[in-house]
C-alpha cells in the first residue's frame, strides 16, 4: 500500500482518537485542530511554563493515557523520549501507535506542517 494510503487510514485512526494529545507549541496545536482534531484535547507542553517533570505530573492527574506528537527532528525525538520516561513512571499509558504511523508513512519532520501536508497530497 502507498504511503498516500497509510496516511489517510491515519488521519482518520487520528480523528477518531479521544485521547488528549501532547504537542510542542501552539503552531502545533493549530495544525492539528486545522485536520480536524478536537482543541481540547490537545495540550501544549510548556504553555503553563512547567518543567517537563512538572508537567507530566500535572498531566497525570487527569489522563490515564496520552499521544505525543513532537516533531522528528533533534529536539523533538529527545523531548519525546523525555516525556515517555515520565509519563511511564507516573503510571500514563503512552499511545506510540499514531505517532510510528505518521513516522514511517509521511516526510514530515514538523508537527506544524501537518496540515500543510496532508492538503497537499489531496487528505
Amino acid at each position: 500500500m502507498e504511503d498516500r494510503e497509510k496516511l489517510k487510514e491515519w488521519k482518520e485512526k487520528f480523528l477518531s482518537y479521544s485521547k488528549h494529545i501532547i504537542v510542542e507549541g501552539k503552531n502545533d496545536k493549530k495544525a492539528l485542530v486545522t485536520i480536524g482534531y478536537n482543541p481540547e484535547l490537545i495540550i501544549v507542553y510548556n504553555a503553563k511554563g512547567l518543567g517537563i517533570v512538572e508537567f507530566c505530573e500535572d498531566i497525570a492527574k487527569s489522563c490515564p493515557d496520552v499521544v505525543i506528537l513532537t516533531d522528528f527532528d533533534d529536539e523533538g525525538k529527545k523531548l519525546y523520549r523525555q516525556f515517555v520516561t515520565n509519563f511511564e513512571r507516573l503510571g500514563v499509558k503512552v499511545d506510540r501507535v499514531l505517532r510510528e504511523m505518521l513516522r514511517r508513512y509521511s516526510h514530515i519532520s514538523h508537527i506544524e506542517g501537518l496540515d500543510t501536508y496532508l492538503r497537499n497530497l489531496g487528505l
